[in-house]
């Protein structure tokens, strides 16, 4: 059970201003980011997005842009099955970013968390990292990406156990939802 969870924390529409991380071995969780991004047209971040994540431009103003860091990003994505919470927002983020910058694609599959979530767990009231989290027990400082992208690989882990599978593409097949590939 190999897999890597991703977060992002946006400043404006699909620009990121922060990325978490969470990489999963066999099974168990090996290694934790959480990176803040100076987003693409610094200094302007939108102030509904900041109250969310609480993320200030004078956090930013040190940060490295996504490009700067890209190289050392890379290897987390390439060759990996991403998990992702509401997946296509994400995936359009880095796809967005990646753009932006004129930067390689990595070769990734990816999973959404969500959409997981309402075929494994039918009928529960909401289906938000918040309800889920508190549901299952799991710990969540929301809208910090670090803290996003480990919530959403544990909740992914929790229903592997529960469905007693061996790897995401099982988990897929046997709840009904499709495996999707990062593409140009």
């Amino acid at each position: 059970m190999n897999f890597t969870a991703i977060d992002f924390e946006t400043s404006a529409g699909l620009i990121p201003c922060e990325i978490g991380i969470c990489v999963v071995e066999d099974g168990r969780i090996t290694d934790e980011r959480s990176l803040l991004i100076k987003p693409y047209g610094f200094p302007y971040m939108n102030a509904r997005y900041q109250e969310i994540h609480r993320i200030s431009v004078m956090e930013l103003e040190r940060a490295r842009t996504f490009d700067q860091m890209w190289d050392e990003l890379f290897p987390y994505f390439d060759g990996q099955t991403l998990v992702a919470h509401n997946a296509s927002f994400d995936i359009s983020v880095l796809r967005t970013v990646l753009d932006l910058y004129d930067l390689r694609y990595p070769r990734s599959d990816y999973l959404c968390s969500l959409q997981m979530s309402r075929k494994v767990w039918k009928k529960l009231p909401a289906y938000n990292l918040n309800a889920l989290c508190q549901r299952f027990d799991i710990a969540l400082l929301h809208h910090y990406a670090g803290s996003d992208a480990k919530a959403c690989a544990k909740l992914v882990l929790t229903a592997v156990q529960e469905n007693q599978v061996s790897s995401l593409g099982e988990l897929a097949e046997k709840v009904g939802i499709t495996i999707n590939t990062v593409d140009i």
